[in-house]
């Protein structure tokens, strides 16, 4: 797209102004843009490079959201937890079936933008769940999708026929392997593709788009909001009014909340997910699995594109959101998550292609 001169913009007013141009601020300003409003949609680095090209990249079934202890933090929550707090189980069963009529929307209408592959569950003798819970909970999530929808293709698999199947044959405790439990699932082929996309159709309901462009200031003048932007190439200045901010900054939310009142209070406590790509055998391709760690949090072994990735970590970070990196205990702790569920892979500090 042909960039203008950040002049262009001196003086103008919108509606709203939108900050940080990732999934859910492209989102938001197509929405109003839709709506017939006057948009701008500014990043300071290029569109859709912080979390969301960084995610796990999953088109989530909704499966996530009834599991016990759901958003509490638990470590060990009881099974039978719906009977106890009903409401909670049913406000986290509207969110599963969101996702359920999420996954056919674009499913349907982002086709192209999709990889279809073949989640597995495997329960062994002792765990938490018993494998009848699992059949239960899948069958119930895909009972609650849309009528029509795209189906889960929920399938139940013995582990004696299990450990006959590539990349499950390398599972722990073969001894003990109860059942491993699949279903279809996606992935999101680039994220980035997405939010470019979805930038573009703003811009073609009249939407003003600019990466590489920081604000540097935001104050509050009677009614209306002025922001004093930066182009991250020349340096260009230029300030702008509008009716309504959106801050879609994600980690940098605190920071941009600071250019309008110091006394705004912290809102964002940082996390920090990694992941870790490696190759696994071509027999392998298009299968995935999804469990826990050793310490209980969710892990995933995802394919993507010939190779794999696992993660992610999930610790506090209080660093510099300009520079995070995957740091080296970090990797080493992944390779040892991955060995753990896949002795049989031997998977080596050396075999990570990167992080």
């Amino acid at each position: 797209m042909a960039r203008q001169p950040l002049s262009e913009l001196d003086g103008r007013e919108f509606d709203a102004v939108v900050i940080g141009a990732g999934v859910n601020g492209t989102s938001g300003a197509h929405h109003l843009a839709a709506e017939g409003y006057s948009v701008l949609i500014v990043d300071k680095n290029d569109f859709a490079t912080g979390s969301s090209s960084r995610s796990s990249r999953l088109l989530h079934c909704g499966l996530r959201f009834i599991e016990p202890g759901e958003g509490l933090g638990y470590r060990q929550p009881s099974v039978w937890e719906p009977l106890f707090k009903p409401g909670t189980f049913l406000k986290n069963l509207g969110r599963a079936r969101d996702a359920m009529g999420a996954r056919t929307q674009i499913g349907t209408t982002m086709a192209k933008r999709l990889f279809g592959f073949r989640f597995h569950f495997p329960v062994w003798k002792g765990d938490f769940y018993k494998p009848w819970q699992v059949s239960a909970g899948m069958r119930l999530v895909e009972s609650v999708g849309p009528r029509g929808g795209i189906p889960l293709e929920i399938d139940r698999i013995p582990g004696t026929e299990a450990l006959r199947r590539p990349m499950l044959k390398w599972l722990r405790r073969p001894e003990d392997l109860l059942s491993v439990h699949s279903w279809k699932e996606f992935r999101y082929e680039w994220p980035e593709r997405i939010v470019m996309d979805t930038i573009l159709d703003a811009q073609r309901m009249g939407a003003v788009a600019r990466n590489h462009t920081a604000v540097t200031g935001l104050e509050r003048d009677g009614d209306l909001w002025r922001i004093g932007l930066k182009d991250g190439f020349d340096g260009g200045a230029a300030q702008v009014a509008a009716k309504a901010v959106l801050n879609t900054t994600g980690i940098w939310t605190d920071r941009v909340n600071r250019l309008g009142s110091d006394s705004v209070g912290r809102r964002i406590m940082g996390t920090k997910g990694i992941h870790i790509m490696f190759r696994l055998p071509p027999e392998c391709d298009g299968l995935a699995i999804c469990t826990h760690t050793t310490t209980r949090e969710p892990f995933y072994v995802i394919p993507w594109r010939g190779m794999h990735y696992a993660g992610p970590t999930d610790t506090a970070y209080d660093g510099d959101i300009d520079d995070i990196r995957a740091e080296e205990d970090e990797v080493r702790h992944l390779v040892h998550e991955v060995n753990a569920l896949l002795p049989g892979v031997g998977l080596k500090r050396e075999d990570v292609l990167f992080t």
